[in-house]
């Protein structure tokens, strides 16, 4: 019987060799799967040029949202770990083909596509789809393969080598693989996608008992987070204006009236088309709109997410609507990040508006640098995308542009460890300060979003009525969400499922229903613990510690004067010092020895590191 997860392939693309192997079991029951077995396999690979993509250990099984997979390389954005998920319909597809993960290397000459079905990977040209859009080459792909075949793509920001670029997956639907430049690593080793048809649905180890344990939470689900079904995500964007948690003028100010014409509320009322669904979601967060007005009529397109409104609308000051959905299939279709380029185009118009950039070096032909225009912020997306003019400089991030710009602009350049800053202001949901600063990706809210309980979100084994703006355990907080939201990653669940009210004791026993291993919830959080701990020794090879767990100064030093969190500020030092107690590192944010021998983690302490002093 083969066994229920751990096929990879080993694939190196400039001799053009592929090996299949199974990963050991011992390490399964240690790491899971996606994140964090993809985490495992990347260190051990010892190779930073390497990408490692694993489904989660749920991934396609008959699990509410078992959808995501997870993609490990280091980022050429940040320089250092290196990580991004994708949900949709793509993993389910691998786990058919009998494969769960891929472990890639060299670089190929010429661009190649891979080929994932029935337990191979063929290495195929992929030369007339180079230098296409995603969406155009997705179609292009589609009349070469089998029905059913989902397909992963990079767009020109990958090829181009831009520090954000994504992955794009299920063409014009667009789910994305955005964050610390996938799409660049693809790009790097000139393969221009992954594409998987498989045709044998995974069989657990109780499926009677599955389905019956599945039916009633997926009602659950259903019920509790009614909401992201109705509006998507975007539908939180009005009352975190309310909150102060919204990003606005480049995390400038504390309210901003439009936002309510941006909400997905206001999708919903003028332009919703119909419903999209991940693999396994009773949820159905994504939507599809048509644009009926204006020199986009016509257009069908995805909704905006929650972090692309903010990042696309309110942090550029950017109303409307039908703008902002342009953009963001723009973004798509080149294959660039929508958060790090909101963040990015918000610094340019801010140094325009400060007079450390002049109109005429930002370079545009058709529209002026200026808040809240379409015209400029899709000219600049496009020049970052193929790296013209001061494309070049914004295609490495902020804090590069930062440091060429210079006359002050690092104090509003909006990233921790060169990873721009989501669309959660540390100012109004002090959590998220210690959530970014000590993300090891740098800036992920997906790390951690210990924001849910400062929220008011009941979470089984968290605080409830929890001040959002104080640091009083915070960092312990943090610490076990990042724990817990690492857990989700390896098991391939969304995070949405905490919305319908999930728990690592349930996460335990989807596991048992799935694999036949005994349900325990503490083990399962003792994993995570292990997940996080591990990439943070991966950080460390590269001199990550407490001094760089931090914040710009505006997040640290600048209240907005206005809104719902109006003269906050977050005590990074406090949230930080319960961080690292909690988690057993020393003071100054280095995993000890004592704690990698706890996780067992020793072989992957750097040498002379992780004593304490």
């Amino acid at each position: 019987m083969k066994a229920f997860y751990g096929t990879f392939a080993w694939i190196d693309v400039r001799r053009r060799s592929v090996e299949v192997r199974q990963i050991a079991e011992e390490d399964l029951r240690r790491f899971l799967g996606g994140g964090g077995l993809a985490a495992k396999v990347f260190l051990d690979e010892g190779d930073d040029e390497a990408i490692v993509i694993a489904n989660g250990l749920l991934t396609g099984y008959r699990v509410p949202t078992a959808c995501k997979t997870s993609i490990v390389f280091r980022s050429p954005l940040t320089g250092i770990f290196g990580e991004s998920s994708v949900g949709g319909k793509w993993g389910a597809q691998l786990k058919k083909t009998g494969i769960d993960g891929l472990v890639i290397r060299g670089r190929s000459e010429a661009p190649v596509y891979l080929f994932v079905s029935d337990g191979t990977v063929e290495i195929r040209d992929a030369s007339p789809w180079w230098g296409m859009g995603t969406f155009e080459a997705y179609e292009g792909l589609r009349g070469e393969l089998p029905d059913g075949a989902q397909i992963g793509l990079i767009g020109p920001a990958g090829e181009n080598g831009v520090g954000f670029a994504s992955m794009i997956f299920e063409g014009e639907n667009a789910r994305a693989a955005g964050r610390t430049g996938v799409g660049t690593k693809f790009g790097e080793k000139k393969i221009k996608a992954v594409v998987v048809a498989g045709g044998a649905a995974p069989q657990p180890h109780d499926d009677t008992g599955l389905r019956e344990y599945a039916r009633p939470f997926n009602a659950q689900l259903r019920e509790r987070a009614a909401g992201l079904s109705k509006f998507g995500t975007s539908g939180a964007v009005a009352r975190r204006e309310v909150s102060g948690d919204l990003p606005i003028k480049n995390f400038a100010l504390g309210n901003w009236e439009p936002a309510v014409e941006i909400s997905g509320q206001a999708y919903a009322e003028h332009l919703h088309l119909r419903h999209h669904a991940c693999f396994m979601c009773p949820i159905g967060c994504a939507k599809k709109i048509k644009i009926t007005t204006g020199p986009h009529a016509g257009l069908e397109t995805t909704q905006p997410e929650y972090e692309t409104v903010a990042a696309l609308g309110s942090n550029l000051l950017h109303s409307s609507r039908e703008g902002i959905a342009v953009a963001n299939r723009l973004c798509n279709d080149m294959g660039i990040d929508t958060m790090s380029t909101g963040v990015v185009l918000g610094f340019v118009f801010e140094c325009v508006e400060r007079g450390i950039l002049s109109q005429e070096r930002v370079g545009l032909t058709g529209a002026k640098p200026v808040w809240g225009d379409t015209e400029a912020i899709c000219e600049l997306i496009e020049m970052i995308a193929g790296r013209r003019g001061i494309g070049d400089v914004l295609a490495h991030g902020v804090r590069h542009a930062a440091s060429v710009f210079g006359g002050g602009s690092e104090r509003f350049a909006i990233h921790a460890k060169g990873l721009e800053l989501p669309m959660h202001d540390p100012r109004a949901l002090v959590s998220a300060g210690a959530t970014y600063a000590t993300g090891n990706r740098g800036a992920s809210h997906n790390e951690a979003p210990a924001y849910y309980v400062e929220e008011g979100m009941k979470i089984e084994g968290f605080p409830t009525g929890v001040d959002p703006h104080t640091p009083a355990q915070k960092g312990a907080m943090t610490a076990k969400m990042q724990n817990l939201s690492a857990i989700f990653d390896a098991l391939g669940l969304c995070k949405f499922m905490l919305a319908g009210g999930v728990s690592a004791r349930e996460m335990a026993r989807f596991t048992e229903l799935v694999c036949g291993w005994d349900g325990d919830a503490d083990r399962l959080l003792e994993i995570g613990d292990r997940i996080y701990a591990l990439k943070r020794l991966y950080n460390q090879r590269f001199g990550i510690d407490g001094a760089s767990d931090t914040l710009p100064p505006r997040i640290l030093e600048e209240p907005r004067g206005t809104g719902g969190s109006a003269n906050v500020l977050p005590d990074l030092r406090t949230m930080l010092a319960d961080l690292y107690r909690a988690r057993g590192w020393d003071e100054q944010g280095r995993v000890t020895r004592e704690t990698a021998d706890r996780l067992g983690l020793a072989n992957y302490v750097p040498p002379g590191e992780g004593e304490r002093p």
